[in-house]
């Protein structure tokens, strides 16, 4: 065992923030290969960091783990040490207990793993083993450091209990070391399952442990599947000794109870399961299953102070029916994704929250969360009044609320009230492999940051959700199609809709135009964009409309905030592309709105007005009106529809109109595209035109 000094290289300076905001996120690692993979809250508030380090270049070519301990604000570290071998070791959870000591699950494929004297297993078994490591609450001695497994050990969870035994969970293909008194002493059985999909799991079982307090005994440990594939991935420890442990499975004969909330398999290609061992670990006192007749899995699991349980995961919908009042009642609609060769399994569906009685036999909430694609939830805390919060992936449009950043990064974390009406808070962020609240109800998440170079950089983050007065919750379209009615990719000089609370007064305020030139503020509200006031077309309390400042040309990202009577919203950082145009409207050859009831004549000459071209030559300037002499896109200007013919035979600013619109006139194709694409520069945008 190891133990080095500050293994930190970048450690940006910890400050206090606005509510709803960042109160500190550091970045932490060698600059090379490193990934947080678990975050702990201890009951003083310090917070531990688990992570992976893999440096090619320097000390750590095979992987290496971390363990960090911060003080509450994240500005002093009490200890740093490294784990480890000169061999491969991923760490996969970390828990703390009430002294403050942590307790590190991995895996390694080391056979000098180092362990000490009189653990529970000093050699490595067959190619892969579980490793648990505790250590002393201040870091500076390794209680005990043990492997557990037959060879084919994967592990996901890890829970520890008032007297320090640890409670590990996973998958295992074989060879577990299963106890006398284990419930199920063998592995599940083979599948008879057949399917047409390639990669579709059917072997393993999943597995749940109990180490001693002392690392040196295996209280118990079982298999837990059936004849298809198992894999456990959250656990957490009731005062009884006994534990909660879910996941999911393909396994038609899963060992439910009698007792189940959902006896049945649900007929999709897997589901979530959520099972009770006792605290012998010699009985299930309760399993069920928790899907439906797609792809459903649970990835981690909480309890309140009331012993109520806390889910999520990713599901295409459950069999049972989302609570009253739901934030989101059903799962999006999927996306399709096209590829070439077979069929691949993959799993499909939204974001969850579930909610079940402390026996789990009533299920008490249910929500989703996400949009037409994949999302899931990878890990659950719920705070002290019993708002559960989730982090994960998000799907490509994902709902935010006072975010402190929007449509970009790999991770989100949301929180919802307790009746899981609500979306109280949800942001976009960078990877999230942690979350854990601390006893005032605030969020710490623990991930990783990629960048353009090769490797990945390790962070840590703490959030504060308090309400805020003035609430920017997202940027929408403002054009009527279906695709800008979501989340809208900003450009310099395009007309966007920001949505939110709080952000103007209750009758409203309409943009006002002096000397040809739209103000920037109206009714005491502004917008601005890296600290450049937007112009304001209209304000209301849930939605502004304004066009972005030609200002952001040439830059990738771009922080928008929220004034109203002086008080500031949160800042939210959002991407900025060189050009995302979006269509306003399409009209026909006598100027009326084309649509599905006034459709245009063949061959006819329809107008677009278009937005969120980019900068014009020459260049436009915020909030003018334009008259002649018209300033021309930059991006050459195309409209397809059906073929690769340019429909196009006019583009340039439209006349009379704000600075950011586009007029380009098209000829109507030979029959209705509900898919045409208007095309300014290397960015393009799709609408409907309807044809006699």
């Amino acid at each position: 065992m190891r133990f080095a000094g500050l293994f930190l290289v970048v450690l940006a300076a910890a400050a206090q923030a606005p509510p709803t905001q960042l109160v500190f996120d550091n970045a932490f690692g060698p600059s090379s290969i490193s990934a947080a993979n678990g975050i702990a809250v201890d009951a003083w508030g310090n917070f531990y960091v688990v992570a992976t380090i893999s440096d090619p270049f320097f000390t750590h070519p095979a992987g290496d783990i971390s363990v960090t301990k911060w003080d509450p604000t994240g500005s002093e570290t009490l200890y740093s040490t490294y784990i480890g071998s000169p061999a491969g070791d991923y760490a996969t959870g970390i828990a703390v207990d009430t002294s403050g000591a942590a307790y590190i699950l991995g895996v390694t494929t080391s056979s000098n793993f180092p362990t000490t004297a009189g653990a529970l297993q000093t050699v490595l078994a067959g190619a892969h083993n579980a490793f648990i490591v505790k250590l002393s609450p201040d870091g500076s001695r390794v209680v005990y450091s043990t492997l557990m497994g037959g060879g084919t050990e994967f592990t996901a969870g890890i829970a520890v209990d008032a007297s320090g035994g640890a409670y590990i969970t996973g998958s295992v293909q074989s060879n577990l070391p299963a106890t006398r008194n284990a419930f199920q002493k063998t592995p599940g059985g083979a599948c008879t399952v057949i399917a047409d999909y390639v990669n579709y799991p059917t072997t393993g079982d999943a597995f749940v442990a109990k180490i001693s307090p002392d690392g040196g005994t295996l209280a118990y440990a079982s298999y837990l599947g059936g004849q298809c594939a198992d894999s456990g991935y959250g656990i957490t420890a009731n005062g009884d000794g006994s534990i909660w442990v879910a996941g999911i499975t393909s396994s038609p004969d899963f060992p439910v109870t009698p007792d189940a909330l959902q006896p049945q398999y649900g007929g999709g290609f897997s589901s979530g399961f959520l099972a009770q061992v006792s605290a012998a670990g010699d009985s299930l006192t309760h399993a069920t299953y928790l899907g439906g007749s797609g792809n459903s899995q649970i990835s981690a699991i909480a309890q309140d102070a009331s012993g109520n349980l806390y889910l999520t995961g990713g599901s295409s919908g459950f069999l049972q029916p989302a609570s009253p009042g739901a934030f989101e009642p059903s799962p999006p609609a999927y996306c399709l994704v096209l590829g070439i060769g077979p069929p691949l399994y993959s799993v499909e569906g939204s974001a969850f929250v579930m909610k079940l009685n402390p026996s789990a036999t009533a299920l008490t909430g249910l929500t989703y969360i996400g949009s037409p694609c994949y999302s899931s939830g990878s890990a659950i805390a719920v705070d002290s009044t019993g708002a559960p919060w989730i982090a994960g992936t998000p799907s490509p449009v994902f709902p935010t609320a006072s975010p402190f950043r929007i449509q970009s990064g790999g991770g989100f974390v949301s929180k919802f009230s307790p009746d899981l009406t609500q979306l109280l808070f949800s942001t976009y962020t960078d990877y999230v492999a942690g979350l854990a609240l601390d006893a005032a109800g605030q969020a710490y998440i623990a991930g990783f940051v990629t960048s353009s170079q090769p490797g990945n950089t390790a962070y840590v983050a703490k959030i504060d959700a308090a309400p805020v007065a003035v609430s920017l919750d997202n940027i929408l379209g403002a054009g009527p199609f279906p695709a800008q009615e979501a989340a809208e990719m900003v450009a310099p000089g395009k007309v966007i809709r920001i949505v939110g609370k709080g952000m103007a007064p209750a009758g409203g305020a309409a943009g006002i135009i002096s000397a040809g030139t739209i103000a920037t503020s109206a009714g005491g509200v502004q917008v601005t964009f890296d600290g450049v006031p937007a112009p304001l077309l209209y304000a209301n309390p849930t939605e502004i409309e304004c066009i972005t400042p030609f200002a952001l040309a040439g830059q990738t990202a771009t922080t928008v905030q929220v004034t109203y009577n002086g008080a500031n919203s949160n800042p939210v950082a959002v991407p900025v592309w060189s050009s995302a145009p979006d269509v306003l409207v399409a009209l026909n050859s006598d100027f009326t709105v084309n649509s599905p009831t006034n459709p245009a004549k063949a061959g006819s000459v329809m107008e677009l007005y278009v937005t969120g071209g980019g900068q014009t030559n020459p260049p436009s300037t915020d909030g003018e009106i334009y008259t002649d002499p018209l300033p021309q896109p930059v991006g050459a200007v195309t409209v397809l529809a059906g073929s690769p013919n340019n429909l196009a035979t006019f583009a340039a600013a439209a006349y009379g109109l704000a600075a950011g619109i586009l007029q380009v006139n098209f000829q109507a194709p030979a029959q209705s595209e509900p898919g045409v694409r208007v095309q300014v520069g290397s960015a393009a945008s799709s609408f409907a035109v309807y044809v006699q």
